[in-house]
C-alpha cells in the first residue's frame, strides 16, 4: 500500500506533459521516448481506480499495485533528472556554441552524448518494465474505467473553532459532565484523581474537554493544565511540560532528579486542575482527570472515581450524524431516518465512527439512494484487521476511501509522524510540497494549494484541531485515524527503528521517520556502501542517533525531503551536494557551524530551514544559486546582523521567516526602498521575536505579499508611512489575505497614511483583499486604522488583550465573525450590519452590543460572576429568533443573564423588553 498509485502515476504524467513543454528535453534528444512512457502510463491508469479498491480483498492485486509503484518510483526519478540535466546543458549551451567556432570540445561533446544515451537508455527499459505489468494477466480481471474525476475542493483555509467540539451532541455527554464536575467537587480529599475509561474513539478526550472547559473548574482552579500523552512518553518531557503550562521556568534542566524540584516549587500553593489525555501505563500518573482505555490503568493510579463513557443511544447518534453531514430540514430528516438509524447502528454508538461517516454524508446528495450505497458498501464487512481497528473499521476506511487520490497520499504521509504528535500546518505543508503530493491549480500556489489539502483533510474529521489554537494551524490525528494511516501505508513507511528490519523489508522503505526504541539495546550503523541501494526519498531524524554514520545520511541518492534536527550533528559534508533530487532540507537544532559550497549544486532545493542553529557564523555565497528556492527559515543563528546584512535572498523567494533576530535594524535589502524588486515573488512573511527593531520594513510594496504575521515586535510604538511603503506603489499591500499582529506590548498608534500631510487612503486602496485581520497581545494600541472599515472582502476580526481600544464598530462589510477576547476596555459594539457570528470573552467594560441585523450566532462568556448593571443589549433579529427568546422559550435563561435586553424585529412589529435589576418585562408577541 503506502503511496496511493492513481494520485502518483497522474503526478508522473504531469510532469512528462510539463517536461514535454521545455527547450530542455529537446537539447537531450529525448522527447520521443517520454512521449512513449506518457502513453503507457495513460493506458495503465484506466484500471488503476479499480484496482486500488480492490486491492484490499485481493492480495494478488495489491501485490501488482507494489510492483506498479516500484516502476514509477523510478520513473519519478528519471523525469527528475531529465529537467535536471537538461537545465544544465542548456545553460551551457550559448557559450559551447561560441567555442564551436574556434575549436571543438571533444570531451565535452562526448560526456553530454554519452549523458544523452544513459537517460534515453533508462526511459526505455521504464516503458519495457510498463509493458510487462500492463501485460499481467491480473489487469484482464480489472475493470476499465473512467479516469477519477477530480473533485473541487473550496474549502476555507483558514476557519477558527471554539474550545469545545461544537458538533458534541446528546444527553450522554452532559450527563458524564455533570457527574465529574460533581464528584470532583464533593470529594474532600487534597488530591483528587478521577479516570474516565473506554475504548478508541468513544469519546474519552471529548468529555475530558467538556470538564476542563466547565465554568466551575474554570473559576474554581486558577492553574489548568492539559497534556496528551502517548503510548511511549517520557517522564522528562512530561515533566517538562507541566512546568511549561504553569508558568514556570526550567532552564536548562534536563533530568528527573534536576526538574521534580522545579516542578515542586513551580505548583507549590497552586490550585491546580491537571489532565492527561490518554494514558496506557498505570506505574507513572499522578492526576486530577486522566482518560484511558483500560481499567486496570485506573485503578493503578488509585483513582477514587472511574467513570465508564458509555457509547451514544440511537437518538444521539443520529442527532451527531445530522450535524456532519449537515442535515438540517425536517423534510430531509424524514426521508434519511431510516437508512441514517442503520448507519449509526453500523458505527455502534462511537462517536467518532459517527462524526468520520457523518463527514463523508456531507459530500453526497441527501437522497436515500446515495446513503444506501454508503450503508451496502462491503467494507464493513472485512474481518482480517489489527484488533484497535475493528471496532471503527467500517467509518474509518470508508473515509479514506472517499477522499480524492491526492489527499490520500497527503493522508497517508502523516503515518510519518508520531502517535499523538503536534502536527503544525507549516510542517505538513512543506513536506506536501517537496514530496510533489500536490495537483497543480491555476491561481493557486502550492503553499495555498497545500492548506486547503489541510482543510479538507480537518473538515473530514480525519485531522482534529487542538482546541488551544483558535486559528487551527495545529492539529492532532485520532490514535485510530494514525492506526489506519499506519496500516495503509504498509512497508513504504516507517515511523519506528529499523533496526527492528530485516533487509528486504528495509529494502523496500521510501520513507522512514526514525525514533529509536530504548528495548532494543543493539547498536547497529547502516554501511554508506548499502545506503546507495536504499530508495529512501524521505528521512527524519527527530532526535540524535547513530544508526546512520554521518556520511551515510547524504548517501540515500532519492531523498526529496531530509530533516536532521539533532544537536550531534555538527558538520555537513562537501557531499550533500550530490543529493540531486533534494527539495527539502531542515537542519533546525543542529550544531553545524557552517554550510558547505556543495549546497549551491542543490539545483532543486525549495525549503531551508536553519532554526535555531546556534553556532552557524556565516551561509555560503553558492546559496544565491539556490533558484528554485521557495523558503528560508533563519533564527537565533549567531552574528546575527551580519549573516542578514549579507544575506541577499534569490528573487524566486516566496516565504521569509525570521525569528528571534536580535538586532536593532532590519537588514538594508529588506527596508530598501526597492523592496518590491528585490522581493517580487514573496507571498508569506513572518517576522517573529525581533524585539530590538522600532520599525516595520515597507511591507506595503510586495506585489505578491498574501500573509504576514508580525510576533513579539516589542520595540514598536508606531506604525505608519514606513509600513506602507512610499516607492510609487498605487495600491499598498495588494494582495494580502491574512494579517496578524500579536505580542506588540509598546504599540500605540497605527496610521495607514503615506506622509504627514496625507489623508487616509481612501482613494489609493490599502488591503483591498485582506480576509482575517488578528490583534493579540497589544494592550496600548488606541484605536484601528479608519481605512478598515472600506475594506469589502474582510471577513474575520480576533482582537485579544487590546485593553486601550474602547469600541468596535462601523464595519459595513465584516460579515463572517467577530471575535473579542480579554479587552477590558471594549465599551461598544455597534453597527456591523453584514455579521453573521461574534464571541465575546471577558469584556468587563462592555454597555452596548447594537445594529447587528445579520448575527445568526452569539457567544458571550464571562470569568465574572455578573456583567456590568449598564450592559445593554440590543438584538434586531427575525420572529422565529423573538419567538425563543420569550420567557416561555428555550433561550430565555439566556436572556435573563443579561441586565438589560432590547430586541426588536426587522419591521419592528414585535418588541421585547427586559431589565434584571428591576424585573421588568414585556413583549408583544402572542
Amino acid at each position: 500500500m503506502g503511496t496511493q498509485a492513481e494520485a502518483f502515476l497522474i503526478n508522473c504524467v504531469n510532469m512528462i506533459v510539463n517536461l514535454l513543454e521545455e527547450h530542455a528535453v529537446m537539447i537531450l534528444g529525448v522527447k520521443d521516448d517520454l512521449k512513449k512512457l506518457q502513453a503507457k502510463m495513460e493506458l495503465i491508469k484506466a484500471v488503476l481506480d479499480d484496482a486500488e479498491k480492490k486491492k484490499l480483498q485481493h492480495s494478488t492485486i495489491n501485490i501488482w499495485l507494489n510492483s506498479l509503484k516500484d516502476v514509477l518510483y523510478d520513473a519519478d526519478d528519471i523525469i527528475d533528472l531529465c529537467r535536471t540535466k537538461g537545465r544544465e546543458l542548456l545553460k551551457e549551451r550559448p557559450s559551447s556554441f561560441r567555442k564551436r567556432k574556434v575549436h571543438c570540445s571533444l570531451p565535452s561533446f562526448l560526456s553530454t552524448t554519452l549523458l544523452r544515451h544513459k537517460i534515453g537508455s533508462k526511459i526505455r527499459k521504464l516503458t519495457d518494465r510498463l509493458t510487462e505489468i500492463e501485460n499481467d494477466h491480473l489487469v484482464l480481471t480489472l475493470c476499465h474505467m473512467r479516469p477519477y474525476d477530480q473533485e473541487e475542493i473550496t474549502v476555507n483555509v483558514r476557519q477558527t473553532s471554539p474550545l469545545i467540539d461544537l458538533d458534541v451532541v446528546g444527553t450522554e455527554i452532559e450527563d458524564s459532565t455533570r457527574k465529574i464536575v460533581e464528584m470532583i467537587f464533593s470529594c474532600e480529599d487534597n488530591i483528587k484523581i478521577i479516570a474516565a475509561i473506554g475504548m478508541g474513539g468513544i469519546g474519552k478526550t471529548t468529555l475530558a474537554q467538556r470538564v476542563y472547559n466547565h465554568v466551575k473548574i474554570r473559576n474554581f482552579y486558577p492553574t489548568t493544565i492539559w497534556i496528551c500523552v502517548s503510548q511511549k512518553f517520557s517522564e522528562v518531557e512530561l515533566i517538562q511540560e507541566i512546568i511549561r503550562q504553569a508558568r514556570g521556568d526550567y532552564g536548562q534542566a534536563k533530568t528527573k532528579a534536576e526538574l521534580l524540584p522545579i516542578m515542586a516549587n513551580t505548583i507549590a500553593n497552586k490550585c491546580l486542575f491537571l489532565v492527561l489525555d490518554d494514558i496506557w501505563s498505570a506505574d507513572r500518573c499522578g492526576c486530577v482527570l486522566v482518560t484511558t482505555r483500560h481499567q486496570d490503568v485506573a485503578r493503578g493510579i488509585k483513582a477514587v472515581y472511574i467513570h465508564e463513557v458509555q457509547k451514544l443511544h440511537t437518538r444521539s447518534s443520529l442527532e451527531l450524524l445530522w450535524n456532519k453531514a449537515g442535515v438540517n430540514r425536517e423534510e430531509d430528516i424524514e426521508i434519511l431516518i431510516k437508512t441514517g438509524t442503520e448507519i449509526v447502528q453500523k458505527c455502534d454508538g462511537l462517536p467518532l465512527a459517527i462524526k468520520l461517516i457523518g463527514s463523508l454524508l456531507a459530500r453526497k446528495d441527501k437522497n436515500p439512494r446515495q446513503w444506501s450505497n454508503v450503508l451496502r458498501s462491503g467494507i464493513w464487512n472485512m474481518k482480517e484487521l489489527p484488533g484497535e481497528l475493528k471496532e471503527a473499521w467500517g467509518s474509518l476506511y470508508l473515509s479514506y476511501e472517499d477522499l480524492p487520490p491526492h489527499l490520500k497520499q497527503c493522508f497517508l504521509s502523516l503515518s510519518l509522524f508520531p502517535a499523538d504528535y503536534d502536527l503544525a500546518i507549516w510542517d505538513l505543508r512543506a513536506l506536501w510540497v517537496a514530496e510533489g503530493f500536490l495537483q497543480p491549480k491555476q491561481q493557486l500556489i502550492a503553499e495555498e494549494l497545500a492548506e486547503n489539502y489541510y482543510a479538507e483533510l480537518v473538515s473530514r474529521s480525519l485531522l482534529q484541531p487542538i482546541v488551544l489554537y483558535a486559528d487551527q494551524r495545529r492539529c492532532r490525528m485520532h490514535d485510530l485515524v494514525w492506526s489506519l494511516a499506519q496500516y495503509l501505508s504498509g512497508y513504504e513507511s516507517l515511523c519506528g527503528d529499523p533496526r527492528k528490519l530485516d533487509a528486504f523489508t528495509m529494502s523496500k522503505i521510501r520513507r522512514l521517520t526514525v525514533l529509536m526504541d530504548e528495548d532494543v539495546e543493539e547498536e547497529v550503523v547502516l554501511p554508506r556502501s548499502q545506503a546507495k541501494n536504499l530508495p529512501l526519498r524521505t528521512l527524519m531524524l527527530l532526535e540524535d542517533t547513530s544508526i546512520f554514520g554521518r556520511e551515510t545520511i547524504f548517501s540515500f541518492p532519492c531523498l526529496r525531503v531530509l530533516i536532521l534536527n539533532g544537536k550531534g550533528i555538527e558538520n555537513l559534508p562537501s557531499t550533500i551536494g550530490n543529493i540531486l533530487h533534494l527539495r527539502m532540507l531542515n537542519l533546525n537544532y543542529t550544531s553545524i557551524a557552517s554550510i558547505p559550497m556543495s549546497i549551491g549544486s542543490l539545483k532543486n532545493l525549495q525549503i531551508l530551514y536553519l532554526m535555531r542553529c546556534l553556532r552557524l557564523h556565516n551561509l555560503p555565497a553558492s546559496i544565491t544559486q539556490l533558484h528554485d528556492l521557495r523558503y528560508l527559515g533563519l533564527n537565533e543563528v549567531c552574528t546575527t546582523e551580519a549573516i542578514f546584512e549579507e544575506l541577499f535572498p534569490p528573487p524566486s523567494l516566496e516565504k521569509l521567516q525570521i525569528i528571534n533576530f536580535h538586532g536593532r535594524n532590519f537588514p538594508g535589502w529588506l527596508v530598501s526602498s526597492c523592496l518590491k524588486s528585490n522581493l517580487p515573488c514573496i507571498e508569506y512573511i513572518h517576522l517573529i521575536g525581533c524585539s530590538s527593531c522600532t520599525q516595520l520594513p515597507p511591507f506595503g510594496q510586495l506585489p505578491q505579499l498574501k500573509y504576514l504575521n508580525i510576533e513579539d515586535a516589542f520595540a514598536i510604538v508606531n506604525i505608519g508611512t514606513e509600513f506602507v511603503g512610499t516607492d510609487g506603489v498605487s495600491i499598498a499591500f495588494p494582495k494580502l489575505k491574512y494579517l496578524t499582529f500579536n505580542g506588540m506590548p509598546n504599540w500605540e498608534e497605527w496610521s495607514m497614511t503615506r506622509n504627514k500631510e496625507a489623508q487616509p487612503l481612501m482613494g489609493l486602496p490599502s488591503m483591498p483583499n485582506l480576509i482575517e485581520l488578528h490583534i493579540l497581545g497589544c494592550p496600548k494600541l488606541r484605536a484601528l486604522p479608519k481605512t478598515l472599515q472600506n475594506i469589502t472582502s474582510i471577513q474575520t476580526i480576533g482582537i485579544t488583550k487590546a485593553h486601550r481600544l474602547t469600541c468596535i464598530r462601523n464595519f459595513p462589510y465584516l460579515h463572517d465573525q467577530l471575535i473579542i477576547e480579554m479587552s477590558s476596555g471594549i465599551e461598544i459594539i455597534s453597527n456591523l450590519p453584514t455579521l453573521n457570528k461574534l464571541i465575546i470573552i471577558d469584556l468587563h467594560a462592555l454597555k452596548h452590543i447594537e445594529h447587528l441585523p445579520a448575527l445568526r450566532y452569539m457567544e458571550l462568556s464571562t470569568s465574572s460572576s455578573d456583567l456590568a448593571n449598564d450592559f445593554h443589549l440590543t438584538l434586531k433579529c427575525s420572529n422565529t429568533l423573538m419567538r425563543i427568546c420569550v420567557i416561555e422559550g428555550p433561550d430565555w435563561p439566556i436572556i435573563r443573564s443579561f441586565p438589560h435586553v432590547t430586541a426588536y424585529t426587522h419591521d419592528r412589529s414585535a418588541l421585547l423588553e427586559y431589565n434584571h435589576e428591576t424585573g421588568y418585562y414585556f413583549t408583544n408577541l402572542k
